[in-house]
């Protein structure tokens, strides 16, 4: 079984890439964003292979989950976790093109809302 960045096994993704995050790169935040967000991106940016893995772990032994669901899950499976947070690390494995839209929503029964179901793409 092969190693991953964070710690893990292989096996549970497939063929990952041998880093999930750009050499540098600090990581998503919004365009707007003020210089203490932009601190906390750069203060995470050495986690940012593992909270990527973990969520794409999610999703792969999981299978289509809401953000709300993959954050309550993360928590129950890691602990911890924030919400923005972990929703921005699966906002950037999907623009990578390890997560998809599956373009089906879910009722939220707390809040009364639809929102998005989100996948492993096949390729994962």
């Amino acid at each position: 079984m092969a190693c991953i960045p964070g710690g893990g096994q292989g096996d549970l993704f497939g063929d990952l890439p041998e880093q999930l995050a750009e050499p540098g790169e600090v990581g998503a935040f919004r365009n707007d964003g003020s210089a203490t967000m932009l601190e906390g991106a750069a203060a995470i940016a050495p986690k940012l292979d593992s909270l990527r893995g973990r969520v794409l772990r999610l999703y792969r032994e999981l299978g289509e989950m809401t953000d709300g669901e993959m954050v309550e899950a993360y928590r129950d499976e890691f602990g911890g976790g924030e919400y923005r947070s972990l929703s921005t690390r699966r906002r950037e494995l999907v623009d990578r093109g390890w997560i998809v839209d599956t373009g089906r929503t879910r009722l939220n029964p707390r809040t009364r809302v639809h929102n998005m179901i989100w996948a492993a793409t096949k390729a994962t």
